[in-house]
């Protein structure tokens, strides 16, 4: 929310005055949607987590540093899928509903369909992964 005077930009716990970062000034700005669409607990934190671990890919590159992974470990309905969906149309993610173990198993013949899996790492080159349930992944389910 805008307060009268136009140079202050009012967060919960948060206000910036005047000359500001314009990334810091577009990061409260965020806040502000967010505050307006959620009021689920902690939706501010997984957002700005998300944001820097889809971002820090550069940084990995540049320097040739680990690249950072995170998971959300959060209940049914705690806002995981909708706070980092704004992420969707960055041109720095790939999006999965479902991920099996056969995405990653180079060469792998499916055997009833007798046609090679999709190959997922070429797709992902220069991408941050997304998946909504990583159950198939760790071997559950």
């Amino acid at each position: 929310m805008v307060s009268s005077d136009s140079n202050i930009l009012m967060v919960p716990s948060l206000a910036v005055v005047g000359n500001q970062n314009p990334t810091a000034a577009r990061l409260l700005q965020i806040h502000a949607v967010q505050e307006e669409l959620t009021s689920s607990h902690g939706s501010h934190d997984k957002m700005e987590l998300s944001i820097a671990t889809a971002t820090s890919l550069d940084f990995s590159r540049a320097d040739d540093s680990p690249m950072v992974w995170m998971i959300i470990a959060d209940p049914p309905s705690s806002d995981k899928t909708q706070t980092v969906a704004p992420l969707r149309n960055s041109g720095v993610d790939y999006f999965l509903d479902n991920l099996t173990a056969k995405a990653f198993i180079s060469g792998f013949i499916d055997p009833n369909t007798g046609k090679p899996a999709q190959d997922l790492l070429p797709a992902l080159d220069g991408k941050c992964l997304i998946m909504k349930a990583i159950i198939l992944v760790a071997g559950v389910g």
